[in-house]
């Protein structure tokens, strides 16, 4: 007979953080910018038509109905990966098939709360873009005459950065989700606790010498917790793997079964 080992518990995926930004930008911050970009080519070059079609393009577009599409996709998508990846590292590791005991009915809400959250963020990001837009417009006209090239390279700036906020959605959103789905999965199997692994490297929060040696009231020291078993039911002051912001930790399974048996060898 085999021996058993313990699953290595779901890492969040660089390629679905990728997925997610590209999604974003794809289905909202590129079709608005073309289309603004499109519509200033044929206004007068003057502050207030520049302005009033700025506006009038971030209230056509329809961002519930753009931001929805985008989330309940990929949300739904990261679930059955991450169920699907599951189900395959215990049937790997311990040689049982966990797939039935991975319901979905249970997790619905879960789901629910992920996909309003998520609409709410990327729906802030033209929210606060056309104010940028508009504010930029400004300080470049309390500076210098009407200059088109100057105002259409301050849209495509702001523009910029509204990708760099998409980013850190996708990546920050991306770690929550599936930090949220591995503690509903565990919970389905029984599980009580895990033991806390970060990916080791100069990016975890407390490492010394790395780039965040030092741990927050927002972000506790990741560094001090790898390794470290943690119940379920009493979660860290910051939360559990992935829920603090941009966390890249993920929660181990424990399985006392295991232990036993390790201890037994």
């Amino acid at each position: 007979m085999a021996k058993r080992k313990n699953p290595k518990g779901i890492r969040p995926l660089r390629k679905d953080e990728r997925a997610y930004e590209k999604a974003i930008k794809t289905n909202i911050l590129n079709p608005l910018l073309a289309t603004t970009r499109d519509r200033l080519a044929s206004v007068p070059q003057i502050k207030t038509a520049y302005a009033n079609t700025v506006a009038a393009v971030f209230e056509e577009f329809d961002i519930d109905a753009e931001s929805a599409v985008v989330v309940g996709g990929y949300i739904d998508g990261l679930r059955r990966s991450q169920k699907a990846r599951m189900a395959i590292q215990f049937q790997a590791a311990l040689g049982v098939d966990v797939g039935p005991a991975l319901t979905d009915l249970a997790i619905r809400p879960l789901m629910d709360q992920a996909i309003a959250t998520n609409i709410n963020l990327i729906k802030s990001i033209p929210d606060n873009l056309k104010g940028q837009v508009l504010d930029q417009f400004d300080t470049l006209l309390a500076k210098a005459p009407f200059d088109q090239q100057a105002m259409v390279g301050a849209l495509e700036d702001r523009f910029k950065v509204a990708g760099n906020r998409a980013r850190t959605i996708a990546r920050d959103q991306t770690g929550k989700i599936v930090g949220n789905l591995n503690e509903a999965r565990q919970g389905q199997l029984g599980i009580k606790s895990y033991t806390w692994q970060t990916s080791e490297d100069e990016r975890v929060v407390g490492t010394p010498g790395g780039e965040f040696p030092d741990g927050n009231d927002v972000h506790g020291n990741h560094f001090d917790r790898n390794g470290k078993e943690f119940l379920w039911s009493q979660p860290p002051f910051d939360g559990h793997p992935g829920e603090p912001i941009n966390c890249r930790c993920i929660a181990i399974p424990v399985i006392p079964e295991l232990q036993e048996e390790e201890q037994a060898a």
